[in-house]
């Protein structure tokens, strides 16, 4: 009974001092500075502690306003590290002329593990040094797409301008990802057709001959094959305005060229001169 009425008593005698201590919210209309005295971190990833705070530039010790524009900068800092989907900075904790802040991040998720599937071993080798998937590297939307379009350019300069490419990822609960790269490389892409539009001086079957590697496809083609290289194309439009000029032609140039597709696995070549 006696223990009971001395707690009592602390209880009162504490109660102004405790009531004190209790936090406030910020208030948001009316900025506030204060010290700021403690950061806890939420992360879904594995990023340490102690190193986003570093990255976030908030120092514990220095003067703030909340709201103000460390809260702000801290954000941006984060952001420009490209390693988190989502961060949010808020206040966790206002006592007296102190506050204490959460920073709470969703990590992007890191590769594990990739694989191709539909190429040989040999172009499965070329494509990982050109796609750069590094493991334990973060994984992005834009690195996704990047590696799409780099395999598809591989594919074409070799002639499957269809080539397309499917790139499936997994997640663990260890937010890393295994990635699976599916290449459907179909089959070589052959030109159908070769137009030169304002042709006037020449014929287009003489034209088409300036053309070391862009060639239209003939059943009676046998050493140079009619598929589209990008690489090839762009010389070949080089050679054209050559031969113009070496014709006295001094201002030739194409103003335009276009590349679609004109039945399966067909393509149509059209250049516009003036």
């Amino acid at each position: 009974m006696i223990r009971l009425k001395i707690l009592i008593l602390l209880f009162i005698c504490c109660s102004p001092l405790f009531s004190e201590a209790q936090s406030v919210k910020p208030d948001y209309d009316k900025p506030k500075e204060y010290v700021l005295s403690g950061i806890n971190v939420e992360s879904s990833g594995t990023t340490d502690k102690n190193t986003l705070i570093a990255l976030s530039g908030l120092t514990i010790g220095k003067t703030i306003s909340v709201p103000g524009p460390e809260i702000a900068d801290a954000i941006k800092k984060l952001w420009k590290q490209g390693l988190y989907s989502n961060i949010e900075v808020e206040v966790e904790n206002i006592v007296g002329n102190t506050v204490f802040l959460l920073i709470r991040v969703t990590e992007r998720p890191r590769i594990e593990k990739f694989a191709f599937s539909g190429v040989n071993k040999s172009q499965a080798d070329d494509l990982r040094e050109k796609i750069n998937f590094i493991r334990g590297t973060i994984f992005t939307e834009p690195k996704k797409m990047g590696a799409s379009r780099i395999i598809k350019n591989f594919y074409q300069e070799k002639g499957f301008y269809n080539a397309n490419v499917d790139i499936r990822s997994s997640l663990n609960n260890r937010n890393e990802v295994t990635i699976q790269l599916d290449v459907k490389k179909g089959a070589r892409t052959k030109i159908r057709k070769i137009d030169i539009v304002g042709n006037k001086d020449f014929s287009d079957k003489q034209l088409r001959k300036k053309f070391k590697e862009t060639k239209q496809k003939r059943f009676f083609r046998l050493f140079k094959r009619s598929k589209f290289i990008r690489g090839s194309f762009t010389e070949d439009k080089d050679k054209l305005i050559t031969f113009y000029q070496s014709q006295g032609y001094r201002d030739a140039r194409i103003i335009s060229d276009s590349v679609y597709a004109s039945g399966k696995n067909k393509l149509k070549i059209e250049y516009s001169l003036p």
